[in-house]
């Protein structure tokens, strides 16, 4: 085989490595599944809260009210018993209101039993979603440990492997070098392929006899009459032809 091709075939072999490390880190999630779930969680949260809040609040609010009721009773009843009421149409204005707003105190009432029931497993809905979040961002954060490993490793591994390209093109024929990039560039990072059982390994289609043997011979520069790909052989395994 053609000196300059073996060349080649060994840039290549360090290419198709880099390929695929950089296609196998592509597929390694950065942690956009985990921080998905962490928004989720929040988004649970703020929910859970929410309802939490708006519970307490409209207790407290008609605690307020209701604080606000017994003093207005309070009032009327005391305006009415001092002796300051002298007519029995005020005197009945004064126990309609009265008794409005003992059935408005009723009501805030009822509605408070009904509201203290509901705040305690709301509260312990919302909890729970805190505890929820807590443990996914602890899981985000053990992802983002392992990913921040693994990324070390392949900035490593990749410097290695553009180290050893680098080392290997100095020794390669420019125009040759050119003209395998540029057919690297459009068969999808694959500019050589090699010949096994008669066959390009890069498209399996047959390689003629006469151009297998101009292949094992190195007299010229083949390619694949298919696939455009430049040919070679592996020198220590039998070719069949």
């Amino acid at each position: 085989m053609n000196e300059e091709l073996k060349k080649i075939a060994k840039v290549q072999k360090v290419d198709t490595a880099i390929h695929e490390l950089k296609r196998k880190f592509a597929t390694i999630d950065p942690g956009r599944g985990p921080m998905a779930a962490v928004e989720a969680a929040k988004a649970t949260l703020e929910e859970a809260a929410n309802a939490h809040r708006t519970l307490r609040q409209e207790a407290e609010d008609l605690e307020l009210s209701t604080k606000g009721i017994e003093q207005k009773i309070e009032s009327e009843q005391k305006r009415l018993y001092s002796g300051g009421v002298y007519n029995a149409k005020d005197a009945e204005a004064i126990d309609r209101e009265v008794a409005n707003l003992k059935e408005r105190r009723a009501k805030n009432d009822e509605r408070l039993l009904e509201l203290w029931e509901q705040v305690p497993p709301a509260k312990q809905v919302e909890q729970e979603a805190a505890d929820a979040l807590k443990a996914t961002e602890s899981r985000l954060t053990e992802y983002r440990g392992k990913y921040d490993t693994f990324k070390v490793e392949f900035e490593s591994r990749m410097a290695d492997l553009v180290s050893k390209r680098e080392a290997v093109v100095k020794s390669v024929d420019a125009d040759l070098l050119r003209k395998y990039e540029q057919n690297r560039d459009k068969r999808h990072g694959l500019g050589i392929a090699l010949i096994v059982d008669g066959l390009c390994t890069a498209c399996s289609t047959p390689v003629p006899k006469k151009q297998l043997g101009d292949v094992v011979a190195g007299h010229s520069l083949e390619t694949c009459e298919n696939c455009f790909r430049f040919l070679y052989v592996d020198e220590e395994a039998p070719v069949a032809g």
